[in-house]
C-alpha cells in the first residue's frame, strides 16, 4: 500500500509541475529600459568650467572650428549649499585637414575627495 501512495504522489507532483509550466509568464521580447539619472534641479547654483581643445591642429597647424560641446554636471557640497559644476568639453575640427580633434579630458576626480567632503567627514568624528 505504501508503494501505491508513492506512485500517486509522483503523479500529483508531475501534474503540478505541468500546471506551473503552463502558467509561467513568458519572457517579453521588448528591450530592457536602462535607468537614467534625473537632471539636477535648475534652482541650484551652477559654475561652468570649459576645457579647451587648443588653438591649432596638432597635425597641420590649421585653425580649429568648434562643432559642438558635451556638458557633464557634477554635484558638489559646500557647507550650507549645493553647487553644480558644469564641465563643457568642446568638439573641434580642423579647417584645413578636416581632422576631428577629441575634446580635452578633465582630470580624474573620482580618486581625490573634495576639500569640503573631507573637512565635513573629519568634523563629525
Amino acid at each position: 500500500m505504501d508503494q501505491l501512495q508513492l506512485f500517486t504522489e509522483n503523479a500529483e507532483i508531475a501534474e503540478a509541475a505541468a500546471e506551473v509550466e503552463q502558467t509561467a509568464p513568458e519572457e517579453s521580447t521588448e528591450p530592457k529600459v536602462k535607468p537614467k539619472r534625473k537632471p539636477l534641479p535648475s534652482h541650484l547654483e551652477r559654475k561652468k568650467q570649459v576645457l579647451s581643445p587648443g588653438e591649432a591642429c596638432n597635425e597641420c597647424g590649421g585653425d580649429l572650428k568648434v562643432l559642438g560641446e558635451d556638458i557633464t554636471e557634477e554635484l558638489e557640497y559646500i557647507p550650507g549649499r549645493f553647487v553644480v559644476t558644469q564641465i563643457a568639453r568642446p568638439r573641434a575640427a580642423c579647417t584645413c585637414c578636416e581632422a576631428i580633434r577629441p575634446y580635452a579630458v578633465p582630470p580624474d576626480r573620482t580618486w581625490s575627495p573634495r576639500t569640503g567632503s573631507v573637512r565635513d567627514s573629519v568634523s563629525f568624528l
